[in-house]
């Protein structure tokens, strides 16, 4: 092959949700396509600069693969968006709001905050003791409840503050 380096075919062509590799853009140089994740490429994935200084024509196009493949991309990435707000909020909290805990980094994501507090002349209802878990109260019998009746578990392993009270009815 022959190559006149004075000819130059310019940028070769974009791909529509693809990519493209080349390193010349002069006579006899390739240009290769790929297409970005969730899509394949449809037609030939290289084109060449021609001795006319024009780029082959294109003749590939990126097809999606699927819908499917783009809902569990998307979830994934919006589930890894997620949980890296929940490292940062816990990080927030632990090293900048509140600087006297442990500098311990919790690597654990779903804390738990074990038994909620007791609450005088009342008790609680609770499924689990993990992160954003509720505990519900109610008070004993002769007993009228004050303030809110439930309480979260919270990022870092407590709970919210109980701030019911059970007042003798009368």
């Amino acid at each position: 092959m022959y190559e006149i380096p004075w000819i130059d075919c310019g940028t070769p062509p974009s791909l529509t949700n693809g990519d493209r590799t080349f390193h010349n853009t002069t006579v006899n140089s390739t240009a290769e396509y790929t297409c970005n994740p969730g899509y394949y490429i449809n037609g030939m994935s290289t084109i060449s600069c021609r001795d006319t200084g024009i780029w082959d024509a294109l003749a590939a196009n990126c097809t999606i693969k699927s819908k499917m493949y783009l809902k569990k991309s998307f979830v994934l990435k919006v589930l890894f968006r997620a949980v890296t707000e929940i490292c940062v909020v816990m990080f927030e909290f632990r090293y900048k709001i509140h600087p006297f805990y442990d500098r311990t980094i919790n690597a654990n994501l779903n804390p738990d905050c074990h038994s909620p507090p007791d609450l005088r002349n009342g008790y609680s209802t609770v499924s689990t003791t993990t992160y954003n878990s509720t505990a519900i109260y109610t008070c004993s019998s002769g007993y009228d409840m004050h303030g809110p009746n439930s309480i979260r578990c919270l990022a870092t392993g407590d709970w919210d503050k109980l701030q019911a009270k059970c007042n003798i009815k009368g």
